[in-house]
């Protein structure tokens, strides 16, 4: 990746929020330097392979909604710290300066766009679906293979996703000011971030990046070891579940069932821990207003 520095002319940062008393807000669970106890990933193993993903039926739907909350009561505390998948090809370090950068990818594209279930999770029409935008971070996914048959194995993903909260997206990216034209990039995800100009593109790319300044030293093994977790708040979550069956095709040679489970939470932070087991950086959800001249 080939990134240099750019000078922003204008940051407008705000937080996520929440309906809720100033007094009811947890904070942020994470400590620079000290290690994290998180829910393990046997025991969202176990959620995932025993809550129920379909309802029968013969069985009313209340009943059902009810044998899914218990589950997830039993599996995640009302405020809880989760792992994270992340990719961590992602994740880039510059030996010339000491430090590691990424992007959102890193956390297995933790921001969402409009698809199924992000409207059905916030309850809101197709118009408005377009519009929504937010976190969410793939805390579970496991892959099994299932058979083997004729060279094509058939194979059943688990899949736990937690989505934070949404804003709309519905503004202008053009901005004309004293003579000068101005784009305005709107962001969302964690802060804090550099502005950063993407030089792999054939135009001028300005994109906000997490960076961490790591010593040369330890950064292989930083890189090798790296976790990440998120901490959230469940006290008003909404359970969607679904499952796929996908055939093989040209580019995918696997009969693929997909059992999904989609959580909307309060995604409080979340935090990049070391090989170590110490947090060395803790970020938090943000919204930002990214403005440059054209």
């Amino acid at each position: 990746m080939s990134l240099k520095r750019f000078k922003i002319l204008l940051v407008t940062c705000m937080m996520f929020t929440k309906p809720a008393l100033a007094e009811e807000v947890d904070q942020c669970p994470f400590v620079l330097g000290e290690s994290v106890e998180a829910v393990s990933r046997a025991r969202l193993q176990e959620f995932a392979n025993n809550f129920p993903i379909k309802k029968s039926q013969f069985e009313p739907t209340a009943k059902f909604k009810a044998r899914q909350e218990s589950s997830v009561k039993n599996a995640i505390p009302t405020f809880a710290i989760l792992p994270t998948e992340m990719q961590r090809d992602k994740l880039y370090y510059n030996a010339d300066k000491e430090y590691f950068i990424y992007t959102d990818y890193f956390f297995s594209s933790s921001r969402y766009v409009s698809f199924y279930p992000v409207g059905e999770l916030f309850n809101v029409d197709e118009d408005s679906e377009g519009y929504l935008q937010g976190i969410a971070h793939l805390v579970f996914g496991e892959r099994k293979v299932t058979s083997d048959f004729f060279l094509v194995p058939r194979v059943t993903y688990n899949n736990i996703k937690i989505y934070g909260e949404h804003i709309f997206d519905n503004h202008d990216t053009i901005k004309t000011r004293n003579g000068k034209r101005y784009s305005v990039d709107r962001y969302y995800g964690y802060e804090p971030v550099d502005i950063l100009e993407d030089e792999t593109f054939f135009t001028k790319l300005f994109r906000p990046f997490p960076i961490l300044p790591y010593d040369i030293i330890d950064a292989e093994k930083f890189y090798n070891g790296v976790q990440t977790f998120t901490a959230v708040d469940m006290k008003s979550h909404v359970i969607l579940s679904e499952i796929e069956t996908l055939p093989a095709n040209s580019d995918v040679r696997e009969d693929r069932t997909i059992n999904n489970i989609f959580i909307r939470a309060d995604i409080i932070c979340s935090s990049l821990v070391d090989h170590h087991g110490k947090v060395a950086q803790i970020l938090t959800p943000m919204i930002g207003y990214i403005e440059y001249e054209d």
